[in-house]
């Protein structure tokens, strides 16, 4: 793990203030005051978690009395095409601010209710302000405190999911465009269909076009 020191400030909103007790605030002190940083860390073994830290799925930013270092997480490498879930906005957009999203992806955070309750149930979970999760952790943590993934919105609690997306229950997916030459893109975002790529056919052969209209299937 390898850890980039911003400064006094952090332009990231989801920042776990690290205990002088952690491992990982020792490993990012340069001195017993720890009053001096240093440009980068990287870390050569794993650490014991401590305290908040091992409630969390991943870091995105830590401050120490010094200022703030960002997380860099190794490259790695997700599907291209996969069966998403939606994440809506946490406020009054609900409804409507939805987006299809990657269960595998950090990209929302956890809201869980128990609606057969009487009175109903919810809560808001994270392990610092802003916590991005992937949807097996979201439901992991509902189920703990016996509730699921919300369908509707919360109120109870905050952890800034106001300004942010949160994980639902729903099932969605994302169209593929097929262009005359074989090349396919994802119609999830603007960038995503512009990124257009060649694939293997089974048989090789892709679907066309016939008197201007999609085959089905």
């Amino acid at each position: 793990a390898r850890y980039i020191f911003l400064g006094s400030s952090s332009p990231e909103s989801d920042v776990l203030v690290l205990s002088p007790e952690s491992s990982l605030y020792r490993e990012l002190c340069s001195d017993a005051s720890c009053s001096t940083p240093m440009p980068s860390r990287e870390l050569s073994a794993t650490l014991a978690c401590h305290g908040e830290e091992c409630d969390v799925e991943t870091l995105r930013a830590v401050k120490l009395p010094h200022g703030y270092y960002e997380y860099t997480p190794p490259a790695c490498v997700h599907l291209f095409f996969f069966n998403g879930r939606e994440i809506a906005q946490g406020n009054r957009r609900f409804s409507w601010k939805r987006s299809c999203a990657n269960p595998e992806t950090r990209v929302a955070g956890t809201a869980c209710c128990n609606t057969s309750a009487d009175p109903r149930q919810e809560a808001r979970i994270c392990g610092y302000h802003s916590e991005r999760v992937r949807l097996a952790t979201a439901e992991t943590r509902c189920a703990k405190v016996g509730m699921e993934v919300c369908a509707e919105r919360t109120t109870a609690g905050d952890c800034g999911f106001d300004d942010m997306y949160v994980w639902t229950p729903a099932a969605c997916h994302v169209d593929i465009e097929v262009d005359p030459d074989g090349k396919v893109s994802s119609m999830l975002n603007t960038v995503t269909k512009q990124n257009k790529f060649t694939v293997g056919w089974l048989g090789g052969g892709f679907p066309k076009q016939e008197a201007g209209v999609c085959p089905t299937g």
